[in-house]
This record gives C-alpha cells, sequence and structure tokens, in this order.
C-alpha cells in the first residue's frame, strides 16, 4: 500500500457498503452515519453468507471511510425491528421490502474512521465484500 492515509483491511472479513448518497442527501440534514450505512441494502441469496460472515461494516462516501460498526445481528427489512423504516420515512427516503437487510450494531474502529479506501464498486452494486 503506497498511501499511508489509505486503510488496511488486513485478513479482516469487511462488508463496504457505499453510503456516498445518503451521505450527501440526508446526513447533511440529520440523517445518522449509523443508520446510513445499517441499512436497508439488497443483498442477493447468493450472498448472505457473506453478509453474515463480515465482522466489520464500513461506510464509504466520497473516497473515505465515514464510519464503521461490529453488526450484531442482521434483519430482513420485511421484519422491521431496526426502526428503520420510520427513520425512512422522516426523511423522505425511498423504502424497500424485497430482500433487503439492516442491522443493529456498535461503532468500532475508530482507527479506520477518516482513512482513504480505494474500493472500486460494480456499477449498480454498493456493497463490497473484503476476505469473506
Amino acid at each position: 500500500m503506497n498511501n499511508q492515509n489509505e486503510v488496511d483491511f488486513g485478513n479482516e472479513k469487511v462488508m463496504v457498503v457505499n453510503i456516498t448518497k445518503s451521505y450527501n442527501n440526508y446526513c447533511k440534514r440529520g440523517l445518522s452515519e449509523y443508520d446510513a450505512t445499517r441499512g436497508f441494502w439488497f443483498i442477493p441469496q447468493e450472498d448472505l453468507e457473506k453478509m453474515n460472515s463480515a465482522k466489520y461494516v464500513v461506510a464509504f462516501a466520497d473516497g473515505l471511510i465515514k464510519a464503521v460498526f461490529n453488526p450484531i445481528e442482521w434483519h430482513p427489512a420485511t421484519e422491521d425491528r431496526t426502526g428503520l423504516e420510520e427513520t425512512f420515512k422522516k426523511f423522505d427516503m425511498p423504502f424497500k421490502l424485497f430482500g433487503r437487510w439492516a442491522f443493529t450494531g456498535n461503532p468500532t474502529k475508530p482507527e479506520w474512521v477518516g482513512k482513504e479506501c480505494s474500493i472500486q464498486f460494480e456499477l449498480g452494486r454498493p456493497i463490497k465484500y473484503i476476505n469473506c
């Protein structure tokens, strides 16, 4: 790694979520980084094992890590026990159910926050798994 300000995930199992749109449109109006990061993400059936194996969920926006969380439990959107549905309505954000998941968890890894991250996301896929 050439850049000292770039994050090094090492061998950690990480799910990186691109929250750039939510961060720029909603966090600046009061949505917490936690709520922007934790859901509701479309996770294809074939990626559920990767999602569940991730030790950390990293919020990525504008080339930087904005927050890191340790997911304690994942919940399908159809059984919203996270309170996110009301939060999404408050900010007039789209709320979709099918195949979407959200987590409850705790902030962690402050040493990663503010670091650069050169991850390239596939078009239409705001999630990238590292070591999962």
